[in-house]
């Protein structure tokens, strides 16, 4: 049972290094190896270690539970939002990403033609600088992205008319590009077979928007319940533009909102209620730029609304913005489990104060 790791396949390996494993709490760190080698005390693995006769699950009463069906496959858990909780925040994080690299990028200048150096006989050519990554995101500057969260996404009537609502949808009027990301958090295990879903359910809405004169780029991509990103999200970052730095950053990032989640996840599996909030993106007043969140201290990071629009090439102006603190709201069942605040954990579900 501890091998069954060895089964995945396409994912991205997370950093174990003696550093990031003493920055991490300790009961954290605890439950990232036990989901990880299957030898958490869910009630299959009591009962397999005799410690109890009983091997239900708590919540809907399946009579074998397991790991992977407290973090991924109860359907009382999923009913109650807890699955979400975890989506949720993981696409929150994901669309401040977005927010964050489409103030900052640069579109590529196609209106005029490189210099060309000539070299003169018998010289050597002089070291080229290095090739800046660029994608698809660099092709125009008119972005517009939208997501679903919070406000339910509906897809613009001038694209095609759908009651599908993908995760994130970015549109280029200029260009007539469309991206479209779709987010799934399995267990790392069904990560493949639900990329295939996933892929299948959105391949008629593609085609729809491809006729009506868009160029349609699909990405469905996986974060694991235990804090492993599917190879398909490395894949997506860089052919949208991110550079190997900022995809290594928002990997590491995704990876750990979605181990925290699961933890708090887990901490609750014998708690027949779930009051967590939902995250949201709040609408905000500032015209300040983006701040990176650090996830050791917990800083503040400033946000916006559901839709938002990359500033024209040149331009530092963008949407209103106002800083919103990530510490959770003290409100009566709202407040994260002792056990999660003891450790320092950060869970991003809790809904933002504002100030």
């Amino acid at each position: 049972m501890q091998g069954y790791w060895i089964q995945w396949c396409n994912f991205v390996k997370n950093d174990y290094s003696w550093k990031t494993l003493l920055a991490m709490p300790p009961a954290l760190l605890s439950f990232s190896l036990e989901a990880t080698y299957n030898t958490l005390p869910c009630p299959s693995n009591l009962k397999r270690w005799r410690l109890t006769t009983e091997s239900s699950c708590f919540l809907c009463n399946k009579s074998v539970c397991t790991s992977a069906h407290i973090l991924g496959a109860c359907n009382v858990a999923l009913s109650q939002g807890r699955f979400t909780f975890r989506h949720d925040s993981i696409l929150r994080e994901l669309v401040l990403a977005f927010k964050d690299f489409l103030f900052q990028y640069k579109p590529n200048n196609t209106s005029h033609h490189g210099f060309i150096n000539f070299v003169k006989q018998g010289s050597k050519p002089s070291k080229s600088s290095k090739k800046v990554h660029s994608g698809i995101l660099n092709s125009a500057s008119d972005w517009k992205l939208c997501f679903d969260l919070g406000d339910k996404l509906v897809i613009p009537a001038f694209l095609t008319i759908s009651t599908l609502r993908p995760d994130i949808l970015l549109f280029s009027i200029l260009t007539k590009k469309v991206v479209i990301i779709e987010l799934t958090s399995p267990c790392e295990e069904n990560m493949a077979e639900w990329h295939k879903v996933k892929t299948e359910k959105y391949h008629t809405l593609c085609s729809s928007i491809r006729s009506n004169g868009w160029s349609v780029f699909f990405f469905a991509i996986e974060v694991g319940a235990r804090g492993f990103c599917s190879e398909s999200v490395r894949s997506c970052l860089f052919q949208l533009g991110f550079n190997n730095k900022l995809c290594k950053k928002s990997l590491k990032s995704l990876s750990s909102i979605a181990l925290k989640c699961s933890f708090e996840i887990w901490l609750c599996r014998n708690s027949k209620s779930w009051t967590h909030d939902l995250p949201t993106i709040p609408s905000t007043s500032d015209t300040s730029p983006p701040v990176d969140r650090d996830l050791t201290n917990n800083a503040p990071r400033k946000t916006s609304n559901s839709s938002f629009s990359a500033p024209a090439n040149g331009s530092k102006s963008r949407s209103p913005t106002k800083s919103s603190s990530s510490a959770p709201s003290s409100k009566g069942s709202s407040s994260l489990s002792s056990a999660v605040l003891s450790t320092g954990c950060f869970s991003p579900g809790i809904k933002e104060k504002q100030k």
